[in-house]
């Protein structure tokens, strides 16, 4: 069942975030990698026993958020490589949201994490995501000036974590 709404998602048919949530019901607590031995379950390298000593959702987001805050990258594909005026670049990008037992963002409308009370089922998505995408960066060199457009996936992986905040 997992690997079909895995697949599901994969094709955009249902939402990851979906598939997920579907995937950590039942247990107390749950912790599902998409790759085993993969570039998430690398980086944050939380087991089972980790997670259950964990009091509540807010300190298990603290901790993965201090393992992928600045693992994102912009790198050139190829200095030769361009289409038009726009270099090839290889992104990775990480990212962090906390559910609540619905399945949906448990975020106020503006924006500020809902981190639960005692006693309710929340959930912790870490979503890695690494393409090449066609675009002009800034003079940073942190995001791009204009529309940016993925050409290709090179990788995508993904964590999740259910968890009832005691």
């Amino acid at each position: 069942m997992k690997k079909l709404l895995t697949l599901l998602a994969s094709f955009s048919l249902i939402s990851s975030s979906s598939a997920i949530v579907v995937a950590c019901t039942g247990d107390v607590y749950s912790v599902k990698y998409k790759q085993d031995d993969g570039k998430l379950q690398e980086i944050i390298n939380i087991n089972l026993e980790d997670l259950k000593a964990y009091d509540n959702i807010k300190d298990l987001y603290d901790d993965v958020y201090k393992e992928i805050k600045d693992q994102n990258s912009i790198i050139p594909a190829n200095s030769n490589e361009y289409i038009e005026r726009e270099a090839i670049y290889i992104v990775e990008t990480y990212s962090i949201s906390v559910l609540n037992s619905s399945g949906k963002p448990a975020v106020d409308k503006d924006g500020v994490i809902l981190w639960g009370e005692s006693g309710d089922r929340m959930y912790l998505k870490v979503e890695y995501l690494k393409t090449k995408v066609v675009g002009i960066l800034n003079e940073n060199g942190t995001s791009f000036e204009e529309d940016s457009k993925v050409i290709e996936t090179l990788d995508e992986d993904f964590a999740s974590f259910a968890m009832i905040n005691k």
